[in-house]
């Protein structure tokens, strides 16, 4: 199993998770730059991290992976308890982490793109306090020590909502 993964980026979570789960893997480290080198879109035309790659099938979107991952291992229960109610409690918050969290940094790590001068990033960054719902138990896991894959997810987001300034935030973009 072959995981594409970049600093900074949402495929953090599946790291976690391929460590955590304990099978095989080979990390493949790139940059902003070789996932748009005509050798990465050859096999990734989106030029995105991630992409898994197991045997001939190749997987992309954060979402799918830990699914499937989740399915390969389900000893690991990653989506919970094996029942309906957890697997849809996982959903639930991998689908909050990844639409709307995840985009509110889009304009931080690419302010140009979407903001019409790179000095509103920072003040845009203020914003993003306090946007992950306190929804913790008592030992700090974001749903629940039964529900690891939001848990892996909200690591990611988490770490950068924290950060007040927009410097700290491009610090720990870099990760």
């Amino acid at each position: 199993m072959k995981l594409y993964h970049m600093p900074g980026a949402c495929s953090l979570a599946d790291l976690i998770v391929l460590e955590w789960i304990g099978v095989p893997h080979e990390i493949v480290r790139m940059s902003r730059e070789n996932i748009k080198s005509p050798d990465y879109l050859a096999i990734n035309a989106d030029g995105t991290v991630p992409l898994l790659e197991h045997g001939d099938f190749s997987l992309t979107e954060n979402v799918a992976i830990l699914g499937y991952l989740a399915d390969l291992c389900p000893e690991a229960r990653l989506l919970g308890d094996g029942t309906p109610h957890d697997r849809a409690e996982v959903m639930r918050w991998l689908g909050f982490l990844n639409s709307d969290v995840h985009m509110m940094f889009k304009p931080i790590f690419t302010p140009t793109r979407f903001l019409p001068d790179q000095a509103f990033a920072g003040a845009y960054a203020h914003t993003l306090n306090g946007s992950i719902p306190d929804s913790t138990d008592e030992t700090g896991s974001l749903a629940n020590d039964r529900l690891p894959i939001p848990t892996c997810s909200s690591f990611y987001a988490g770490r950068l909502t924290l950060r007040s300034d927009y410097k700290a935030l491009r610090t720990c973009h870099d990760l």
